[in-house]
This record gives C-alpha cells, sequence and structure tokens, in this order.
C-alpha cells in the first residue's frame, strides 16, 4: 500500500506540474491564431500526462489488490493441512478413595489424568505431536482453581485420516483446594492444547481455544 501511494504521488505530481506549465505557456504566448497550434499542443501534452498519471493510479492498486490476493491464497495453502489436525478431551480421569466408601462405592478424590481425542483429518502425517492439558476446577460457594496443569502427551507421527484416543495421565493427583468441599461436587473444567509440525516442516500450534497460528518454518532442521 505505501508503495501504490508513492507511485500514485509521483504520477499526479508530474501531472500537476506538466499541466500547470502548458496552462502557463497558453496564458503568456500572444495570442494570435498562429500560436494557436502550440497552445492546442501544449494542452494535449498535458491532458495526456494527466491520463498516464491515473492510468498508473489504477495499475499501481490494481497491482496491490493482486498481490494481495495472492499473500490470502498462499497463507490459505500454508494452513491448509494444519486447519485439518486438532485435539479435544473427552472426559477427566478421576482418582478414587477406596478408603472412603459412600453406599459401597469409592469416593472421587481428585483427577490423575484426562482422555483425549486428537484428529488428524488430513491426507498426511504430521509430526512431532504434543497434547497438553490444563483444568479449570469449581465448586459452588468456594474460591476456584483456575488453569492449572494436568501434563502432555506426545506422540511421534500421526498418521493421514487417523483418529487417536490417548490418556494424558497427571504427575500426581490434582486434588480441589477447599478440603470443605467433596470432589463430587467439583466441575472440572478440561482445557486441551495442540502443537505438531506439518508436512512442509511448519510448527503450528492450536490453543485451547481452537485457534491456530503458526510458530515457525523449521524445515531448515530436515
Amino acid at each position: 500500500m505505501r508503495r501504490i501511494l508513492e507511485v500514485s504521488a509521483v504520477a499526479l505530481s508530474a501531472a500537476a506540474i506538466t499541466f500547470g506549465l502548458s496552462f502557463a505557456a497558453m496564458r503568456t504566448a500572444p495570442a494570435s491564431w498562429a500560436s494557436f497550434p502550440q497552445w492546442l499542443e501544449a494542452v494535449a501534452t498535458g491532458l495526456a500526462v494527466v491520463a498516464a498519471a491515473v492510468a498508473a493510479l489504477y495499475a499501481a492498486r490494481a497491482f496491490g489488490l493482486e498481490r494481495a490476493r495472492e499473500d490470502r491464497w498462499q497463507a490459505d495453502q500454508r494452513r491448509a493441512q494444519a486447519a485439518l489436525v486438532a485435539a479435544w478431551a473427552s472426559g477427566p480421569s478421576y482418582h478414587h478413595d477406596r478408603a472412603a466408601l459412600i453406599d459401597g462405592l469409592s469416593v472421587r478424590s481428585g483427577i490423575d489424568g484426562a482422555r483425549v481425542r486428537v484428529r488428524n483429518a488430513s491426507d498426511i502425517p504430521v509430526a512431532r505431536v504434543t497434547v497438553d492439558v490444563s483444568v479449570d476446577l469449581s465448586a459452588e460457594g468456594a474460591e476456584p482453581m483456575r488453569r492449572v496443569s494436568l501434563g502432555t502427551h506426545a506422540l511421534p507421527v500421526l498418521g493421514p485420516a487417523v483418529t487417536e484416543d490417548v490418556v494424558v495421565h497427571a504427575d500426581e493427583v490434582l486434588t480441589f483446594n477447599d478440603p470443605d468441599v467433596s470432589f463430587e461436587d467439583v466441575v472440572v473444567t478440561l482445557r486441551v492444547g495442540l502443537s505438531f509440525i506439518d508436512a512442509a516442516g511448519v510448527l503450528w500450534r492450536r490453543n485451547d481455544d481452537g485457534r491456530l497460528r503458526e510458530l515457525g518454518d523449521l524445515s531448515w532442521r530436515y
């Protein structure tokens, strides 16, 4: 866009100068029929320069629009495979306290992992897939626990058109921060992030809100 404005400014300045000189020549030249062809030529020259400036302006604008379309197309192609790779939570894996029983059943005392589904809907494998899970815990009348890291799970390769169910194991059992609240009453919200390298060697990150962003081109390493 800056280049287009520069070209347009130069072209219009040249047109203004030429037209001004032509007009000045018309005003200073003696008013006689003999000089009429010179006036006509000066006016024609000025109009030709203005037309050229307008043409240059439109050509520069058209080039800019075409360049923007090409950039968008290349960006879409670059994201094409990455857009087909995703992960989402199937549910938490609860830890049960077998020492405490209610109606003969063990009681939930925390979370020891999460079940996650990873999907590559493209026709080409992706590599170095890493799933990371964080969790929000809340209970009525208690201070919530937000964005506590639960753990990660790595896959060397995720094949084409494949969906894998994986379990992300916690390093230790995650319990609620209020001992007076039974974990049976705790609301668990799992948040899944995903990173991977596509077939072109580009590293991608999909946040827990689903947004996809490019982190860098690693193809030079291979």
